[in-house]
């Protein structure tokens, strides 16, 4: 079976006054166990060589030369972010707590499967396949209420597709066999991919509302602009 292997982090503040104008979602993803430990150990050794403490090496504590090398440390490998445009998120979703936290879930869902849709294309990964997609959060709140489940949802759409009833239009699924999909939410203290995934969603956060000249250094990244 096809695994990957999704760690990702959020930065500014989804709401109308916290002063941002955008609102960031951007990790990384790997194809293998392998994969995924050899970056966890380049970057921990990264982040040693910065500081010989192990406390969390967080974006906000971070001089810009030395943020710059630790995004360079994983650039060569997958990578992801959803870029929102807050003014132009609905009102009606804006008000309610529980709407911003499904919206959010809306997002990271979108996100993967750009991210997914990207490496099918590349033909990195096979939709003739089973695959376990695993998600790696860093910790936040999440929707609850009525049916509505992250891993459910993405599982369903992935392997089934999905109706828009709206537009009277059906999304065909992105893959042809089973589909399995798990969530952690992490500590970043805890989980040194969680903190690669927050220096790169600070970097774009950066880049969108303060410092638009600014490029990344990733070489295989895909950005999803919503809504």
């Amino acid at each position: 079976m096809q695994e990957l292997f999704f760690y990702m982090d959020d930065s500014g503040v989804l709401h109308r006054n916290s002063g941002d104008k955008f609102f960031i979602y951007a990790g990384y993803v790997f194809k293998t166990k392998r994969q995924k430990d050899a970056a966890l150990c380049r970057y921990r050794a990264a982040e040693l060589s910065l500081s010989s403490t192990k406390k969390e090496v967080k974006a906000c504590k971070l001089k810009p030369t030395a943020k710059r090398y630790l995004n360079s440390v994983l650039r060569d490998d997958e990578s992801f972010g959803c870029v929102v445009r807050i003014g132009r998120v609905y009102e009606r979703i804006m008000q309610d707590k529980q709407s911003i936290h499904r919206f959010k879930d809306y997002c990271i869902k979108l996100a993967i499967k750009a991210k997914i849709s990207a490496l099918l294309a590349a033909q990195k990964i096979s939709a003739e396949e089973d695959i376990n997609i695993h998600l790696f959060i860093d910790n936040q709140p999440t929707s609850t209420n009525g049916y509505y489940n992250l891993c459910e949802s993405i599982r369903e759409e992935f392997q089934h597709g999905v109706d828009n009833f709206d537009y009277s239009a059906h999304h065909a699924p992105i893959f042809h066999h089973h589909v399995e999909v798990s969530a952690t939410f992490c500590d970043s203290a805890r989980t040194v991919l969680i903190r690669a995934s927050d220096l790169l969603a600070n970097a774009l956060y950066t880049k969108y509302n303060h410092r638009p000249e600014l490029k990344l250094s990733n070489r295989h990244y895909c950005q999803i602009d919503l809504p």
